[in-house]
C-alpha cells in the first residue's frame, strides 16, 4: 500500500495579482513580477501627531473656521522580484477639482539620509637620488599609496513641492542600501478651505533594475511606453 498523498491545487488567477485600486504588478517580459502597494490611513486631524510648534504654526497661517487641516498618513511598499530591483520611485499626491482650494503645508520626514565613509586611494611615485652628478638618469622611483578618507551623505528619501497642490517624496536607491520594501511614516498634511471637498490622487511611479540581461533587453522593447506606476483616488469629505 503506497502512503503517497496527491494534492490538487487550483491555478493562480493572475489577474487577481493585478486587481485593486492601490496595487499593481508589473511584469517584465519573461514573468519576473514586481508589486507595488500604496498603504493609507483615514485622514485624521493633526494634532495627535504634530508637536505643539508645529500645529500652532500651521493653525496660524490656515485659522479656522475657513480652513481644514487634515493629516494622510501613508506607506509604500515596493517588492521586487528576483533578479529585479527597485532603482528608484516617486510618490506624487495631487490634489484635484480644485486645487486653488488644498494645499499640502508639511510633510514629514521631508529628508532621510545615510552617512557614510568612502576611502580613495591612488598610486604615487618618490624618488632618491643614487648620484647628484647623475641625477637625471639615476633617480630611483618607488611606487607608493596615497590614501583619504572622505565622509559622504546619501539621500534615499527627500520630499518635494510643500506649498503646492502638488507633493509628495521620491525614494532612490544609495551605495549604502536598497529601497526598503516598505517605506512607512509618510505623512502630510493638507489645508483646505471648508468648501473644498475635492479629491486627492496617489500616483506612484518607479524605474525598475532587470538584472539579466535578455529579459532586460526583451523588456525594453516590449515595454519601455509601460512604466511601472499605481494610482489611488481619496475622497475629501
Amino acid at each position: 500500500m503506497s502512503n503517497e498523498e496527491i494534492f490538487e491545487l487550483e491555478p493562480i488567477d493572475q489577474t487577481a495579482l493585478r486587481s485593486g485600486e492601490g496595487t499593481s504588478v508589473w511584469e517584465t517580459v519573461r514573468g519576473r513580477r514586481n508589486r507595488i502597494s500604496i498603504g493609507r490611513q483615514p485622514l485624521t486631524d493633526p494634532a495627535g501627531r504634530l508637536d505643539a510648534a508645529t500645529l500652532t504654526d500651521l493653525e496660524r497661517a490656515y485659522p479656522s473656521p475657513a480652513h481644514t487641516l487634515s493629516l494622510l498618513s501613508l506607506s509604500l511598499t515596493l517588492l521586487p522580484d528576483r533578479d529585479c530591483r527597485f532603482v528608484s520611485a516617486d510618490l506624487i499626491m495631487t490634489a484635484e477639482e480644485a486645487p486653488n482650494e488644498a494645499l499640502f503645508v508639511r510633510l514629514d520626514p521631508a529628508e532621510r539620509a545615510s552617512t557614510i565613509e568612502v576611502t580613495t586611494a591612488k598610486a604615487a611615485f618618490g624618488g632618491s637620488l643614487a648620484d647628484p652628478l647623475f641625477s637625471a638618469v639615476s633617480a630611483e622611483l618607488t611606487p607608493r599609496t596615497e590614501e583619504s578618507k572622505l565622509t559622504k551623505t546619501e539621500v534615499g528619501l527627500e520630499s518635494f513641492g510643500t506649498g503646492t497642490p502638488e507633493a509628495g517624496w521620491r525614494l532612490t536607491v544609495t551605495s549604502a542600501r536598497e529601497i526598503p520594501l516598505t517605506t512607512d511614516g509618510l505623512l502630510a498634511v493638507l489645508a483646505r478651505s471648508r468648501a473644498h471637498s475635492g479629491a486627492v490622487r496617489l500616483n506612484v511611479v518607479a524605474e525598475i533594475e532587470v538584472r539579466t540581461s535578455g529579459d532586460r533587453w526583451l523588456t525594453w522593447i516590449f515595454k519601455r511606453h509601460d512604466p511601472p506606476s499605481v494610482t489611488q483616488t481619496i475622497t475629501l469629505s
